[in-house]
């Protein structure tokens, strides 16, 4: 819907992509604005991660997180088709832990699209000048010996408000 403000994520639904400080982010606004609409590109159940338990728990708004359904990862959607995901959304919504490289982060910044991210690991260089960095909450060591960052959800919220109300930084 062109009238909606489409906010998408695209990822692996892993703990490091961390989809659930996303939707965090996403509850107070989508609670305050009934036109924001959020596009979650990921298997539902990955890795032992069940988005479904955590969109019941608001079900005021549960209807508008979507999943792309059977076609329900990176690897069925053609180059194409993502790129139309990309291009219609508004913002482009990461609060992954880190990453090496950060692939959808710049997918979506090559279409043009605003990102909010941590400003973290890689990231920095990937979003340039395309997006908001969040400053992380707290750096945690993993099991395997790597730091990584968790995120600072209400400063994710704080942005992403921005950008719904200023169209021109959005631009």
């Amino acid at each position: 819907n062109p009238e909606s403000f489409l906010v998408a994520r695209v990822d692996r639904n892993t703990r490091r992509k961390d989809y659930a400080s996303t939707w965090k982010a996403l509850l107070p606004i989508m609670h305050d604005r009934e036109d924001v609409i959020a596009h979650f590109h990921c298997q539902s159940s990955d890795d032992g991660y069940e988005l479904a338990h955590l969109f019941s728990r608001h079900p005021s708004v549960a209807n508008r997180f979507y999943l792309p359904g059977s076609a329900n990862n990176t690897l069925s959607w053609s180059r194409e088709d993502l790129a139309i995901l990309y291009n219609a959304a508004d913002v482009f919504v990461s609060t992954s832990w880190g990453e090496g490289f950060g692939l959808t982060i710049a997918e979506a910044a090559s279409c043009g699209t605003p990102i909010i991210a941590q400003g973290v690991s890689s990231i920095p260089e990937v979003v340039g000048d395309g997006g908001i960095l969040i400053k992380p909450k707290e750096t945690i060591t993993v099991p395997s010996g790597q730091d990584q960052w968790l995120p600072n959800v209400d400063a994710f919220t704080a942005a992403i408000d921005y950008l719904y109300t200023a169209e021109k930084a959005r631009t």
